[in-house]
């Protein structure tokens, strides 16, 4: 579905002097700095958050309690021009807030479909990044300006970027990935010597990757690491130790024999290194 550029355009507008109205009353460096890191910990809460379901866990996020307990309860009456714009309905993937916030800037369109709140969301967390960088980047005892304009970055990579992002402050990473798929083959009866790059390549279509050439895969460059060469033995064992979690949760018992052997190989190796490195 192609991402309404216009529409966020306009937003990005609007949001820019609501925020810099929002934020007027809050003076000083260690108060602005606070507040836009507390945005952008808004933002990525929001993006986290999974509503109860029956495919997937869990994962509430309540906005409210959040500006409660993070804002209001520092900034106190300062906050009012915060709360009377609502600056965080820009921040929101609520629909009716969302909705609430369309009207009130006399926007005629729809609100955002999934792929128009990905792209929205990863733009503020850029917005706030540059603004935390500039804050630190003015001189003492200078006055505070905030940047004039919301950037958009490239639909497509801001999307993906955020996407990962959110995994890996989930646990989600490459390398557990990996892992997943390695002791899945090993338990449909593949040995560890088997032709990895045929794997890999199996891998790139269930994991709904495009593939021009193995050799410059990602998934085969790290299949070919896997189990124990993927990073450094404490990576390594905390890997290895959440993948093994992951399949206690579903009890597949061929896949816990082969982890528990990685696991304690990964804990010798973790203990020589360190021995080593004692002398």
């Amino acid at each position: 579905m192609k991402i309404r550029k216009e529409l966020l355009i306009t937003l990005g507008s609007h949001f820019i002097l609501d925020l810099k109205e929002a934020t007027r009353p809050i003076t000083g460096f260690d108060d602005n700095l606070y507040m836009a890191e507390k945005l952008k910990e808004f933002t990525i809460g929001v993006f986290n958050a999974v509503p109860p379901n029956e495919y997937f866990e869990t994962r509430l996020f309540d906005e409210d309690d959040f500006i409660r307990k993070h804002l209001l309860a520092r900034f106190r009456d300062k906050m009012k021009p915060f709360m009377e714009l609502r600056l965080d309905y820009y921040l929101t993937k609520n629909e009716f807030r969302l909705k609430i916030l369309f009207e009130r800037l006399n926007i005629r369109e729809p609100i955002f479909n999934i792929e128009e709140y990905e792209y929205w969301a990863n733009n503020l967390l850029v917005h706030f990044d540059r603004l935390i960088d500039h804050l630190y980047l003015t001189p003492p005892d200078s006055q505070l300006h905030q940047p004039d304009q919301l950037q958009l970055t490239d639909a497509n990579k801001s999307s993906k970027e955020l996407r990962e992002k959110a995994a890996a402050e989930k646990g989600y990473t490459r390398n557990r990935q990996t892992l997943i798929y390695y002791y899945q083959m090993l338990c449909l009866g593949y040995k560890a010597n088997s032709n990895r790059a045929k794997l890999a390549e199996f891998a790139h279509h269930l994991f709904a990757e495009p593939l021009d050439k193995i050799e410059n895969s990602g998934i085969y460059k790290r299949f070919k690491l896997a189990p124990d060469k993927l990073s450094g033995p404490e990576k390594s064992l905390t890997d290895l130790q959440y993948v093994y979690n992951l399949f206690d949760s579903i009890k597949l018992l061929p896949a816990l024999d082969l982890i528990r052997k990685d696991i304690a190989l990964a804990e010798e190796e973790l203990n020589r290194e360190r021995k080593n490195t004692r002398h």
